[in-house]
């Protein structure tokens, strides 16, 4: 009894303690993220740094993509910008027109 626990722990002992999520020993609900890892370390560590790898890619894609976005956004307020300018400046325009007009009937001409 006592070499069979003696010869237990030795072995072990010797095994790698490493132990990893298992997603087919743990219930848990897995979102659309989820990624089975290998429970060879050697070929886990070859996955996870192929997702970082991904990861990166997709973080320069995706910055490279808000810049062109950002440029076309800020060409865009400007757009809208002169745009309200030119409206304003036309309601102007048009404001001193009436009251030219209106001072002009007011004090001038009769009728018939």
């Amino acid at each position: 009894m006592l070499t069979r626990r003696a010869a237990t722990l030795a072995a072990a002992a010797a095994a790698q303690l490493v132990d990893h999520y298992g997603a087919t020993r743990e219930i848990q609900t897995k979102s659309a993220g989820f990624y089975q890892f290998s429970g060879n370390g050697e070929e886990r560590q070859a996955q996870m740094d192929a997702l970082a790898k991904e990861r990166e890619e997709t973080e320069r894609k995706r910055k490279a993509r808000d810049e062109v976005g950002d440029a076309v956004k800020r060409k865009r307020e400007s757009e809208g910008e002169e745009r309200k300018r030119k409206i304003e400046a036309k309601r102007r325009e048009m404001e001193e027109k009436r009251k030219r007009l209106k001072s002009g009937s007011v004090g001038g001409g009769g009728g018939t």
